[in-house]
């Protein structure tokens, strides 16, 4: 569902950029079905999903690539849905990066500027600006071919910063980088983002990306918005099981609810705080259980018994996967020095406080 919150980073003037009740549709399919959302200024709001979840359509909605069915998109108050892309205040970095192969990085770089008539003089002076803020000083004359990913990746992101738009919107620009590097320019894109002050709108499918990048996070499922809000808010109190299971790693219970109180098939009673209306699921994190050896009393308003099917080794963490009547659950429990070690085959049981144990609707 569309969030009932669309505009959860207002500022005290108003948003940056105000988008309300967007629709796309491609033939029957609607790829953006009544999205609503806002931005402030200097805000970094990435949008979440997998492949098909409309994300995608969305950024295109805003660079002037496709135009709307439905909806208006607004910069600084003014509607932008009908301009063409070279009218309006946003710069796009794509995710294949689209460098003119014919043209050197500095021409590349000063393309939008040539095509906006900024004098030569100014538009000499402000690549080289842009090229020093992303670190390729010097490197104005060289193919796009000579180039690794990583600086194509810069290019791009000059290109789209170069005439200093209100707005940056990027479409998954890491997605065809190796881990390291793409860990690197997560953390060069963030800071560069924070300095400028610029309002950006990120799109990938990673949800650590996201976190890591983000102020506020979108997430898209079926052409809406499932969820929005602080990357914290949404790992620990999804509202939907779609947010739960695709953000973070999920154990889901369902059962009919009386209070506070749902029962489980095999009667067993999982207690949850919260006074709305009645969840239908419930869902607690693998690293808010602890595990423990069967017969010892641990603490926690939760209490199920059970015995390991399998374990593994993470380092810095064990996984076990636990059969418990007719649920399996999975607890992600730190290596610690006091940490218990546990074998398939072993009872255990597995404790947790109600407030860990999160209402989905």
């Amino acid at each position: 569902m569309t969030s009932p919150n669309p505009p959860p980073v207002a500022s005290a003037v108003g948003p940056v950029l105000a988008v309300r009740n967007l629709v796309k549709r491609f033939g029957k399919v609607a790829a953006v079905d009544d999205v609503s959302f806002s931005v402030a200024g200097g805000t970094f709001l990435t949008l979440l999903g997998p492949s098909g979840s409309g994300k995608t359509t969305v950024l295109r909605l805003l660079g002037g690539f496709e135009t709307p069915d439905a909806g208006s998109i607004a910069l600084g108050g003014a509607d932008i849905g009908r301009l063409p892309p070279y009218k309006r205040d946003i710069g796009v970095v794509f995710q294949r990066y689209a460098l003119f192969p014919h043209m050197n990085v500095a021409e590349n770089v000063g393309f939008s500027l040539r095509q906006r008539g900024v004098a030569t003089g100014e538009r000499a002076r402000r690549i080289t600006e842009a090229l020093e803020m992303v670190g390729l000083e010097g490197l104005g004359g060289r193919a796009p071919s000579q180039l690794s990913g990583g600086q194509q990746q810069r290019v791009a992101l000059a290109r789209a910063l170069v005439f200093k738009p209100r707005i940056l919107v990027m479409d998954e620009p890491l997605a065809a980088l190796d881990k390291h590097l793409r860990e690197r320019l997560q953390d060069e894109i963030r800071a560069l983002q924070r300095r400028l002050g610029i309002t950006t709108v990120y799109v990938t499918h990673d949800q650590a990306e996201a976190f890591v990048m983000s102020d506020i996070v979108a997430v898209m499922n079926a052409g809406k918005i499932e969820q929005i809000a602080a990357p914290r808010a949404l790992y620990e109190a999804p509202r939907t099981e779609f947010v739960a299971r695709f953000v973070g790693d999920s154990n889901i219970f369902r059962g009919p609810v009386n209070e506070s109180r749902m029962r489980l098939a095999d009667g067993v009673l999982i207690a949850f705080a919260g006074n709305g209306a009645p969840p239908t699921a419930l869902m607690v994190r693998p690293e808010k259980i602890r595990i423990g050896k069967a017969g010892h009393q641990n603490a926690g308003d939760n209490l199920l018994q059970g015995w390991l099917i399998d374990m593994r080794f993470l380092g810095d963490a064990c996984l076990y996967r636990v059969r418990a009547g007719a649920q399996e659950i999975v607890v992600r429990d730190l290596n610690r020095t006091d940490s218990a070690h546990f074998a398939a085959g072993d009872e255990v049981i597995l404790t947790w406080p109600a407030a860990d144990t999160v209402p989905l609707s």
